[in-house]
């Protein structure tokens, strides 16, 4: 599912939603304080006269229906509130969670709604968020806290990844070994961290911004890389950065017209689709990451024999040519690009390089695409620390230095693509020669990094070797930091913040890369990412294991319930868990996904019936996969693979 920012009531929005299509909710509503949140009520009409400007440059005509504030307001509040957290219950996943922020003024009357809406069963906690910023009255102790309440959708089977959880220091280190002391311990449900500085970075200018390492702890505890994440009343954004950081799909919603500019801008790195829902329109910046790979183009350079005897011949770049190839080619079982994506390059000249990059600057049609160059040889070092690229026809001249007209700086590669407003990528496996050699490579790199951020902005990859004294560090497969990129491409990533990733972007190679170069004692690299990349598909995760869900004895009790002997019935969510146990009271929400689609809603939608199909089955006039999954492309669930497809007296219940 991409990205999504949509302007407008949540409500409705919500209510075009899909049934059980997000996986964790985040929402931070009014606090109902009483005193500063007083507001104009308006009825606002498309007018191209109108008094105000609004959502990308619209004119409304605003006609003022009456001043409200939530002081006087409290069952209006949570007359506010019912319709969407019951609108929330129902597009959450059965193994999805809420959390709802609030403060001391309104959470015992939310929890009494949550508690009605979910079930009391479904709470799981009260969070404490303690922060001591600000002011402090002298009349009372100073509030000093928000609360968060957490419920599940099924308390029997929820996400609650502990091992992804942020750790904290242990306030008597000394007392638990050195062992534990830097391994930190798990956050309680009392959280001390403080808010968005005044005058921090993080700041937006959003008056009631939350700090981005809260929703970064809400989501790696409650979510899986690939879930959606649902904030609606998304405010600044924050809910959308934590999750893209790590790698969820976001919707997020807001009514104000300058909080979505201010998301927008906030999120352009991400890439969201601008849905304005009140005009029915649609404003998409940008494409899904999987539709960008049409837009990649690749050019792989690798030179060994070099025609200059200054330069000793290398062996590993004739074999990382070959592996590059393989990783990057449809042809294989790892790559995702088409062979006329992808131009190989063996020995060339820097002529005939030069002219690849100036034939590709100008048949670009459209701005935006996305230029990888994969170099594998003799690096130099050219004026003013430039660093430059050695090619078949390479002069060194006396004293060590290169011929200038002879290599092609990475300055001039960087400066020709961003001219043609090219997002550039480069993957450099070189090892510096000559006077190269005599320079820090870590201060070079950081130099190349400096020279395309400043001709690329934030829109750029450069993902380097790291040799020390020049050298390059060579394995019997190629050069180390290439075979450590194409070995780890070839398993996947199968940490449990990845595997259910089904491809791999650059970012996801380095912490990886970096692991198994120091395994084998090489050089480690340097990775950059400026924040406006495109998180585009590098590589197919090998290791991707999507989500699945099997038909199992669980799930008929709770269609023999629903069919009721044949006299179909509507039956409550508290009594489908009170009957069919605690585990099955998520089941019935299976059962409603795509491929089985034998359960929905009643008319009241806290009860459940059979669908046309759901009958059908029962009665044996249909079969159904007994597996399904969850497409990590689509994002639609759809038969397993091989799957067995069964009829409804195929399906055993354990006595």
């Amino acid at each position: 599912m991409p990205n999504t920012i949509y302007y407008g009531d949540n409500l409705p929005i919500l209510a075009a939603m899909p049934s059980e299509s997000v996986d964790l909710i985040y929402i931070d509503p009014p606090f109902n304080t009483g005193t500063t949140q007083a507001r104009t009520q308006l009825k606002t009409v498309r007018s191209e006269t109108g008094d105000r400007t609004g959502f990308q440059g619209r004119r409304y005509e605003t006609t003022e229906l009456g001043t409200k504030s939530f002081a006087d307001q409290f069952d209006d509040y949570l007359a506010f509130l019912r319709p969407r957290l019951v609108e929330a219950y129902r597009v959450l996943a059965p193994t999805g969670s809420l959390y709802f922020h609030i403060d001391y003024r309104e959470v015992h009357y939310c929890k009494m709604l949550l508690d009605e809406i979910f079930g009391r069963a479904c709470f799981l906690n009260e969070i404490i968020w303690a922060y001591d910023y600000g002011a402090r009255t002298r009349k009372k102790w100073p509030a000093k806290h928000d609360n968060i309440l957490l419920y599940v959708k099924d308390p029997g089977c929820y996400t609650f990844n502990v091992d992804d959880i942020d750790r904290i220091p242990y306030m008597a280190p000394g007392l638990v070994g050195p062992e534990k002391a830097a391994r930190g311990k798990l956050p309680t449900d009392t959280w001390w961290h403080t808010i968005v500085s005044p005058n921090g970075k993080e700041k937006t200018g959003y008056p009631t911004q939350k700090p981005l390492g809260i929703l970064e702890r809400i989501i790696r505890a409650s979510s899986h890389p690939g879930d959606v994440v649902l904030d609606f009343f998304a405010g600044s954004g924050t809910t959308g950065v934590a999750a893209a950081q790590l790698g969820r799909s976001f919707i997020l919603v807001d009514n104000n017209t300058e909080v979505v500019q201010v998301m927008t801008q906030r999120l352009a790195r991400f890439n969201p689709e601008v849905v304005d829902f009140a005009s029915g329109t649609e404003e998409s910046i940008s494409v899904d990451p999987v539709d960008l790979l049409s837009r990649v183009h690749i050019i792989v350079a690798g030179v060994w024999d070099y025609e200059d005897s200054a330069l000793r011949g290398l062996s590993g770049p004739e074999k990382d040519v070959a592996m590059v190839s393989r990783l990057f080619s449809k042809g294989s079982q790892l790559g995702m690009f088409a062979d006329a994506q992808i131009n190989v390059l063996k020995n060339p000249t820097a002529e005939e390089l030069r002219t690849v990059f100036d034939d590709y600057a100008h048949s670009r049609s459209a701005t935006g695409d996305i230029l990888i160059f994969y170099f594998s040889g003799h690096g130099a070092t050219l004026g003013n620390n430039q660093f430059g690229f050695c090619l078949k026809d390479t002069k060194v001249m006396p004293g060590g230095s290169f011929s200038p007209l002879s290599t092609l700086s990475f300055d001039d590669i960087a400066l020709t693509l961003t001219a043609a407003q090219v997002h550039p990528i480069f993957i450099i496996d070189a090892c510096n020669s000559g006077k190269a050699g005599q320079y820090d490579p870590n201060k070079l790199i950081d130099k190349m990094q400096e020279q395309i951020q400043a001709t690329a902005s934030r829109s750029y990859g450069l993902f380097c070797a790291c040799y020390p004294e020049g050298l390059a560090e060579e394995t019997t497969e190629g050069g180390a930091f290439t075979k450590a990129i194409c070995d780890l491409a070839s398993v996947g990533i199968a940490e449990n913040s990845h595997q259910r990733l089904p491809y791999l972007t650059l970012a996801h190679l380095q912490a990886p890369v970096q692991r198994r170069l120091e395994q084998i004692g090489a050089p480690l690299s340097k990775l950059y990412v400026g924040n406006d990349l495109p998180q585009f598909p590098l590589v197919r995760n090998m290791k991707c294991r999507p989500r699945s869900e099997t038909i199992t004895g669980h799930h008929r009790r709770i269609l023999d319930l629903l069919w009721n002997e044949g006299e179909p019935q509507s039956v409550s969510l508290t009594d489908i868990r009170n009957k069919c146990g605690a585990g099955a009271y998520g089941n019935h929400s299976k059962l409603s996904l795509g491929p089985w689609d034998l359960v929905e809603d009643a008319v009241d939608p806290r009860h459940r019936r059979l669908t046309e199909r759901g009958r059908q089955f029962v009665i044996g006039q249909l079969k159904v996969p007994r597996k399904i999954i969850l497409d990590p492309q689509t994002q639609g669930w759809r038969a397993a693979a091989d799957v067995q497809w069964i009829s409804y007296s195929d399906i055993t219940v354990k006595k």
